[in-house]
């Protein structure tokens, strides 16, 4: 269902931040990193999707990039 929501509307961040809950729920950090990365170019001043997107980078090992963003 949420995969359809998207592809009816792929500018709607909630959508992808949503996708990206999920991913991360069932394993799939690749995923949910993509996804947040479109949110928040899609949602730059959504303060929470850049720092679930920060903690993501953070857990994948990326603290250099998780650090700008939170500096940001």
């Amino acid at each position: 269902l949420l995969r359809r929501a998207m592809a009816l509307r792929p500018q709607e961040a909630l959508y992808l931040t949503e996708y990206a809950s999920f991913c991360e729920a069932i394993g799939l950090r690749a995923d949910a990193l993509a996804a947040l990365e479109r949110a928040s170019v899609l949602d730059p001043a959504d303060e929470q999707t850049t720092f679930r997107l920060a903690v993501l980078l953070q857990q994948l090992g990326d603290s250099e990039r998780a650090a700008v963003l939170l500096r940001a």
